[in-house]
């Protein structure tokens, strides 16, 4: 059975790399990633392109980029 896992992230670069290490070293080996970005302002899509291109060739990955900020002021 596949686990998706979905995160929200609103300028929380600095901490993904750390929560995708902390999802693949769980040891439940059929899981998604799905990380909902909120518009972020910050360098979250920059420090994901590495590692998604990684995690894209092993089918586990997915970034969802939202066009327009939808979180509350």
């Amino acid at each position: 059975m596949l686990f998706s896992i979905i995160v929200a992230n609103y300028n929380n670069g600095t901490y993904l790399p750390q929560l995708i290490e902390s999802v693949r070293n769980q040891t439940y080996s059929q899981w998604q990633l799905i990380i909902v970005d909120d518009c972020s302002t910050d360098q979250s899509k920059k420090i994901l392109e590495p590692i998604l291109f990684r995690l894209r060739q092993e089918n586990a990955l997915a970034i969802v980029s939202l066009l327009q900020y939808s979180g509350k002021i």
